[in-house]
């Protein structure tokens, strides 16, 4: 369904299941401050800091200009648990893994996409 912008006519852009600019700011604060993730292209690391103890993930996060990632961890029983993540990429990265009871650094390398 395209979505229509214009005040004054009807106008779509033909894109299917299109967000547009309005929809940026809520998924980057899902990803940054709920996901805990946030990304440093130039240092090729990506801070991943674990809060929550609910199993979560995301797949095809865009890192860089042609990188995409994939990030899942599983239910823990508590915050101080070490996390049991799976990660897979098409470019290599430093994952600097946070979370209450501790941090580890993993270096990833491309496969399993």
């Amino acid at each position: 369904m395209p979505l229509n912008y214009a005040p004054d006519k009807i106008q779509g852009n033909n894109k299917k299941d299109f967000v547009g600019w309005t929809g940026l700011a809520p998924i980057a604060v899902l990803i940054e401050y709920v996901f805990g993730i946030r990304a440093d292209v130039p240092d090729s690391s990506l801070t991943w800091d674990i809060r929550m103890t609910d199993e979560f993930g995301i797949s095809q996060l865009p890192y860089g200009k042609d990188g995409l990632i994939k990030l899942y961890c599983q239910k823990r029983k508590n915050l101080k648990e070490e996390p049991q993540v799976k990660i897979s990429s098409n470019v290599s990265f430093k994952l600097n893994l946070i979370w209450a009871g501790g941090k580890k650094v993993i270096g990833i390398k491309p496969g399993n996409l």
